[in-house]
């Protein structure tokens, strides 16, 4: 089976070598597919990106993020939690920083990455400020829908 006619890839392969290598023929056989990529190792990102992944997330980032959550309270434990991956776009949150939307505490969900004019921006921070057309976030099912929510 080939990837023609597939929409999305998901690599979550062991090795980070093996997800770079796999990205590229992915790119190579399908330059439309959107790929997304599992990272181990946080310095592989950049390989991941250069290699023709839409979207690399790093998994000591998110379960990081996850136990730091249910440290402070805001979450539930980082292993009973179900992390969902969604691309959405919130045209409402424009022009207003994610702190000041709230859109955490909000929804639940953590803006991990943002799609901008064809370019991922990746580090997002509290003080990020969205534009109408950005896309990507992370978090667990039930906050991506609150997420979801937020368009108008």
């Amino acid at each position: 089976m080939g990837v023609e006619g597939v929409g999305t890839v998901v690599l979550a392969l062991a090795d980070d070598t093996d997800a770079t290598f796999a990205a590229l023929v992915i790119r190579e056989l399908a330059p439309d597919v959107e790929v997304l990529a599992r990272a181990s190792e946080t310095e592989k990102i950049r390989k991941l990106y250069r290699a023709g992944a839409d979207y690399v997330l790093a998994l000591a980032t998110v379960y990081g993020r996850m136990a730091a959550a249910a440290i402070v309270g805001e979450g539930d434990s980082p292993t009973d939690t179900q992390v969902g991956v969604a691309r959405a776009s919130a045209p409402g949150l424009a022009g207003e920083t994610l702190a000041e939307s709230a859109v955490r505490e909000r929804t639940g969900v953590t803006v991990i990455a943002v799609e901008r004019n064809g370019e991922v921006i990746a580090g997002i921070t509290p003080g990020f400020v969205p534009d109408a057309e950005d896309t990507f976030v992370v978090g667990t099912e039930e906050g991506i829908a609150r997420f979801e929510a937020l368009k108008a």
